[in-house]
């Protein structure tokens, strides 16, 4: 009995742990700084912070977001 419980306890939480092993452990991040580019009308380059401190650039073009959600494993970028 103990062990179909256990099984069933590992069968149910092996997909969420499958699911943060590949990258998806994503947080909020704030603009701290933006500049244009260089020879690219209408392009900025906008700085990012995490509150955990881990800090990123992104090039857009426009304005930059206020906030952004960003994958810390994958790099990839959400506004």
């Amino acid at each position: 009995m103990q062990r179909a419980i256990l099984a069933a306890i590992l069968f149910l939480t092996a997909p969420s742990a499958a699911f943060a092993q590949y990258g998806e452990r994503w947080e909020s991040a704030t603009l701290t700084d933006q500049e244009p580019l260089e020879g690219a009308y209408g392009y900025n380059r906008c700085y990012y912070r995490t509150l955990g401190g881990y800090e990123f650039a992104v090039n857009t073009r426009g304005t930059c977001r206020y906030t952004v959600r960003i994958n810390i494993e994958t790099g990839e970028v959400r506004g």
